[in-house]
């Protein structure tokens, strides 16, 4: 079984997606309904903050493995709902079950 946390993050009160710090593979793993262009600097931050606390586990040296290739989010307000299924279905690799809208 992966060693995960989940972290949901939201960009300037408009779209959440998922981080899922992954300790097992030492990655961190980001699942966006929208697959927004970002830098993902709130997650850079985020990451900061991880290593004060985990300063044995080297956080700011893991890479962000974007997991979702294409938009599955077809309006602009579900996004908290898609984040919330891929927590539920997320097993550490992959999503367990499809998710449409």
């Amino acid at each position: 079984m992966p060693i995960t946390v989940f972290l949901p993050i939201n960009i300037e009160n408009k779209h959440w997606y998922l981080a899922v710090i992954n300790a097992t593979k030492r990655k961190i793993q980001v699942l966006d309904s929208l697959c927004w262009t970002t830098e993902r600097k709130e997650l850079y931050h985020t990451r900061g903050l991880l290593y004060l606390k985990w300063k044995d586990l080297n956080v700011t040296a893991w890479e962000f493995d974007e997991h979702q290739p294409t938009a599955i989010q077809r309006d602009n307000v579900s996004c908290g709902l898609f984040m919330l299924k891929f927590m539920e279905y997320w097993t550490g690799d992959k999503l367990s079950h499809d998710i449409t809208q």
